[in-house]
C-alpha cells in the first residue's frame, strides 16, 4: 500500500478589521487605505480590540478623534485600557479623512414626511447647527455607527440617516442633501492598530517610497498614571517644555475606582527616538507606557 502523502497546511491571514457594519467611514477609510487586504467588520469598538488581542484580526481600524465632535469615547477607553491588556498592541498609523457628512433616506421619502433621523452620537454633534436649521423638530435616534445609522433607515419607512455616501449605495438609500458639515474642517482621525511586531502598511520597496515614508509627519502617544499630589500634571508638561516637544494633544480620564483621581492620553511631534522622553517622564508618574510612534498619513479622497 503507498505511503500517503503528508496533508500540507496553509496558513490564511487574518482579515483587517474595521468598525463597522459596512458602509462606514471606518470601512470607507480601510478600503482607500489598504485596497488588497481582506477586511472584516466589527462592532462594538471593544469587541475589535478582543479579536485582535486573539489574533482573529491582523489589524484593526479605528476613529480617534473628530474636528467638531472631538474624541471619540469608545476608541478612548480601549486605548486607557491598554496597559491592562494581556497582549500588547501598537497604533501603527494615522490616517487623517475629510469627512463628507450626508443626509440619506429611502427612495421617495421627503424630509416634511421624516419622524426620526439615525446616527451616530459624534456626527450629530458635527451636523447639530445644519439639523437645528433644515430639521428643527426631527426625534434623533443614537446608532453605534454611521452604517447602522442608514441600515435603520432602510428599514424604517420614515426614517432619515446621517451617514457617509458610500452608506447610501450599501443600504439601497437616495443622498438627499452632501456637506451638511464643510469637510474642509469636519476631519477624523482614523488608527490603524496591531501587535507591536507589526510593520505599517506603506509599501516601502523602491526608493521613492522610503522618500515618502520619510518625509510623512510623526507622532508618538503615551498614556500616563500621574502621582495624586500638587503640581504632578505640571511636571509632565515641564518635561516636555525643557525638550522642546510639541504637544498636539492631551486627554484625561478618571481612574476607576479612584475618584479624584484622573489618568492621561497625551500625543506629541516626533522626529526620531522618544526614549529620552519617556525616561524623562518616568521620574514624575506612577506609570507610563508608550502606545505608539506612527507616521500620519492623509487619506485621499476618491472622485
Amino acid at each position: 500500500m503507498p505511503a500517503q502523502k503528508p496533508v500540507r497546511k496553509t496558513s490564511v491571514t487574518p482579515p483587517v478589521g474595521y468598525f463597522g457594519p459596512e458602509g462606514s467611514f471606518s470601512h470607507e477609510v480601510t478600503r482607500a487605505m489598504i485596497p488588497d487586504e481582506p477586511l472584516e467588520a466589527f462592532t462594538p469598538t471593544a469587541q475589535g480590540f478582543r479579536l485582535l488581542e486573539q489574533g482573529k484580526l491582523a489589524r484593526i481600524v479605528v476613529p480617534f478623534e473628530n474636528s467638531i465632535g472631538g474624541a471619540v469615547p469608545e476608541t478612548l477607553d480601549q486605548l486607557l485600557l491598554a496597559p491592562l491588556a494581556p497582549d500588547n498592541f501598537a497604533i501603527l498609523e494615522q490616517w487623517v479623512y475629510k469627512i463628507n457628512l450626508c443626509l440619506l433616506g429611502r427612495p421617495g421619502l421627503e424630509t416634511r414626511n421624516a419622524l426620526r433621523l439615525y446616527s451616530h452620537f459624534v456626527p450629530l454633534q458635527v451636523v447639530r447647527p445644519w439639523l437645528e436649521k433644515n430639521l428643527p423638530k426631527i426625534e434623533t435616534v443614537l446608532t453605534s455607527s454611521t452604517s447602522a445609522a442608514a441600515r435603520e433607515a432602510a428599514r424604517d419607512p420614515r426614517g432619515l440617516a446621517v451617514a457617509n455616501a458610500g452608506a447610501a449605495s450599501v443600504y439601497g438609500l437616495r443622498i438627499i442633501s452632501q456637506r451638511l458639515a464643510p469637510p474642509d474642517i469636519n476631519i477624523t482621525r482614523f488608527l490603524l492598530i496591531g501587535p507591536q511586531s507589526t510593520t505599517a502598511v506603506l509599501p516601502t520597496r523602491t526608493a521613492r517610497n522610503q522618500r515618502a515614508l520619510q518625509n510623512l509627519p510623526r507622532r508618538a502617544m503615551a498614556h500616563l498614571l500621574l502621582k495624586n499630589r500638587p503640581g504632578a500634571l505640571a511636571d509632565v508638561l515641564n518635561v516636555l517644555k525643557q525638550q522642546k516637544i510639541n504637544l498636539t494633544q492631551i486627554l484625561s480620564r478618571p481612574v476607576p475606582g479612584k475618584p479624584g483621581e484622573h489618568q492621561f492620553l497625551i500625543e506629541w511631534e516626533t522626529k526620531g527616538s522618544h526614549n529620552s522622553t519617556l525616561d524623562a517622564l518616568k521620574h514624575f508618574t506612577q506609570s507610563v507606557r508608550i502606545l505608539g510612534a506612527y507616521v500620519v498619513r492623509e487619506v485621499r479622497r476618491k472622485t
